[in-house]
């Protein structure tokens, strides 16, 4: 099982902020904030924003808020280049090198919109023992745990690792390394949000029998 941290969220209205300050992160008033929306051919823009999403490249974090990927998505830029070149255009700003002091290493999909994502993180908490209605636990799960390959195959998390492939280069050969899970229900409500932690990638060692050496025969 994943491990599991008794330091939950708060209210709905101020857990993503004492969250964050728990792991060390700036303030959401220090970020920057995005809203896009989708034009018609008329130039007439949807009832509703595409995405919205906040950086901090000094912080290495962004926050995805919201993201449609169902209306007209093959229509547009897709989430992960939408998002990557914006944090891209304020790290410029920051650092006139283009080089990052932090390196990316969180991007948080707060309250999470997808109905098929949020009944799998129900079905893992039920598994871990919660109860559905109630605030559920931090858990953390690295690539070791079953649990880690579901999320990564959810849509919210395959559009982190389109952005992590797409870029990886640029971003320093960083690797997904754990996702973090945790839920909050109050009234009506069951928001559900996803950690994607990010760190340097470490290959395996040599002796791994798994470890595919390049040149390598048989």
């Amino acid at each position: 099982m994943g491990s599991v941290s008794t330091n939950g969220p708060g209210s709905t209205a101020d857990y993503l902020q004492d969250d964050m300050r728990n792991n060390d992160l700036s303030d959401l008033k220090d970020y920057w904030r995005w809203t896009i929306w989708s034009l018609s051919q008329e130039g007439i823009a949807d009832d509703k924003p595409c995405y919205e999403f906040s950086i901090n490249p000094h912080d290495g974090v962004i926050i995805s808020h919201y993201s449609d990927i169902t209306k007209d998505s093959h229509k547009r830029l897709p989430w992960s280049e939408i998002v990557w070149q914006t944090y891209r255009t304020h790290l410029k700003m920051v650092s006139p090198d283009g080089v990052a002091t932090t390196p990316l290493s969180y991007i948080i999909i707060h309250k999470i919109h997808n109905e098929g994502t949020v009944k799998l993180m129900d079905e893992i908490a039920v598994q871990q023992g919660e109860t559905i209605g109630e605030e559920i636990e931090w858990y953390t799960w690295d690539e070791k745990e079953p649990f880690f390959i579901s999320l990564m195959g959810t849509d919210p998390v395959q559009q982190v690792a389109r952005m992590m492939i797409d870029h990886n280069v640029v971003l320093g050969r960083r690797t997904i390394s754990e996702i973090w899970t945790h839920g909050l229900s109050r009234s009506a409500k069951r928001e559900r949000d996803i950690w994607v932690k990010i760190d340097a990638y470490v290959p395996p060692p040599a002796t791994d029998p798994g470890h595919l050496v390049a040149g390598a025969s048989g």
